[in-house]
């Protein structure tokens, strides 16, 4: 019943239950309390209250732990506090005092619903029937603080946990750190670093990549490899999401050397970067300009043995095609091998061929590619068309498709259509969809009224005639 339960399968664990009483045994408090907590977990709160009701009554009295599971359904589920207060009544009844699990949990069921109030008399409550926090219950109430802006008060909450003796641990600070690196107050987490020992808490791994993502944000990238050395110093060992962090940030900067540099390192920290990471870390170089960098990054990805993908081949291309490498990047695609192009290697040399305006240069080449053509190509033939003043050939192209009146599509030659002043063809569009009972879809409207608007026409005397279209549309849909 514990592998199911932990496996995320519910209706195993009932089942289970079901065969045992089918069979004569009798199910303990262990077997009910494995159920309920399989049920709570699986967002199931009735079928959870209803099986505890049937604990009771077959005599099996629940204890503190059964009790704390159940209690989670309360502010995690089913968000009744003032029942989950009767609820801690009754267990007192029965004999079970609740424990500072208990309280915990409903503290921070409290504090995710962002009843702080609430959270600080469950919290008096506790205090009243004799049971000490400890440290996992302030954290959702700092948590709460934090998210608020509440810095200053979060930061006597801490106070308050060491002059009360409860000390409190690296979550707690964790929680406190993200804040002040929200906040920009790294002078703040770097005392509390500093001071982590006097203190009594240890900063792990967390501590540390949440004060080098903060520093990265802010545009300090330098500070954030100071921080990479600290932690190494500590005999911490950077992960996979520490790195994730540099080296976005690196890109985004477009420190092309030290996104080099840290590739080169990774190796010796015993870092493993595949090709979804070599993928992100190309494709924020392309965003940001850096064509050749990114095609650097490529090398450096084949000669360190990792497979590129056809996601990868695709960066490359629009890297060579944004360079001016139209041709390198034809011949890349047509003698690729193993690289499988698909519609978006196809979209990529369609936009760049276009734009350097060797249109029938790209048919010639790659008229004979076995790739599934999608809106994104459809729409980019349209802009080409309308941007060429062929408005008629155009409309004909739409028609031509197979899925002629995609939704998408319509609505981009309309954008295109209005923009350049051809409202008959719109008409002769939409009407065309009213005779074969089609209905428009919303982001056809959406298009038409943006390109009336951009072209100036919703202030001037041409608003009737999207008066006259608005209302042909209305009779489609």
């Amino acid at each position: 019943m514990k592998a199911f339960s932990r496996a995320g399968h519910p209706d195993e664990v009932l089942r289970l239950l079901r065969e045992m009483k089918e069979s004569g045994c009798k199910p303990n408090l262990l077997c009910y309390t494995t159920a309920i907590h399989s049920l709570v977990i699986s967002n199931r709160p009735c079928d959870a209250q209803a099986l505890f009701q049937e604990m009771l009554m077959n005599g099996v009295q629940p204890d503190a732990a059964s009790f704390t599971i159940l209690v989670k359904l309360f502010p995690f589920h089913l968000k009744h506090f003032d029942s989950a207060c009767i609820f801690l009544g009754c267990m007192v009844k029965s004999g079970s005092n609740p424990d500072v699990v208990t309280y915990s949990t409903l503290i921070a069921g409290l504090c995710r619903a962002g009843l702080v109030d609430d959270a600080w008399r469950m919290f008096e409550k506790m205090l009243e029937w004799k049971c000490t926090p400890n440290a996992h219950t302030y954290t959702p109430i700092i948590q709460l603080y934090c998210s608020r802006g509440g810095i200053r008060l979060a930061r006597r909450i801490l106070d308050h946990m060491h002059d009360d003796g409860i000390p409190p641990d690296a979550v707690a600070y964790n929680v406190f750190v993200q804040a002040l690196c929200q906040a920009r107050k790294f002078e703040q987490v770097e005392t509390l670093l500093r001071e982590s020992d006097e203190k009594g808490w240890k900063p792990d791994g967390v501590t540390y990549n949440t004060y080098i993502n903060g520093l990265c944000k802010a545009g300090r990238v330098e500070a954030a490899f100071d921080q990479l050395e600290a932690m190494l110093d500590k005999g911490l060992q950077p992960t996979s999401v520490t790195l994730s962090i540099l080296l976005n940030s690196l890109c985004k900067e477009s420190k092309v050397v030290q996104v080099m540099w840290l590739l080169e390192r990774s190796s010796l920290l015993g870092w493993f970067i595949g090709t979804d990471g070599y993928n992100t870390m190309m494709s924020r170089l392309c965003e940001s300009g850096q064509w050749v960098a990114a095609l650097k990054l490529f090398a450096d990805m084949v000669k360190k043995g990792v497979c590129p993908d056809t996601q990868s081949f695709n960066i490359v291309i629009n890297s060579l095609c944004k360079g001016g490498k139209l041709g390198i990047a034809g011949n890349a695609c047509l003698e690729a091998g193993s690289f499988i192009a698909d519609s978006v290697t196809y979209n990529i040399l369609y936009c760049a061929f276009q734009t350097a305006g060797r249109i029938d240069e790209f048919h010639d080449l790659f008229s004979n590619m076995d790739v599934s053509l999608d809106t994104v190509t459809y729409n980019i033939e349209i802009d080409y068309l309308c941007r060429k003043g062929r408005y008629s050939e155009a409309v004909y192209f739409l028609r031509s498709l197979e899925d002629r009146f995609s939704p998408v599509v319509v609505a981009h030659l309309t954008h295109g259509l209005v923009k350049g002043g051809k409202l008959g063809e719109v008409l002769s569009l939409f009407r065309d969809m009213l005779s074969r009972g089609l209905v428009i879809d919303y982001c056809i409207f959406d298009s038409l009224i943006r390109a009336f608007c951009q072209k100036g026409s919703c202030g001037s005397m041409r608003i009737y005639k999207l008066g006259v279209i608005l209302d042909i549309m209305l009779q489609i849909s």
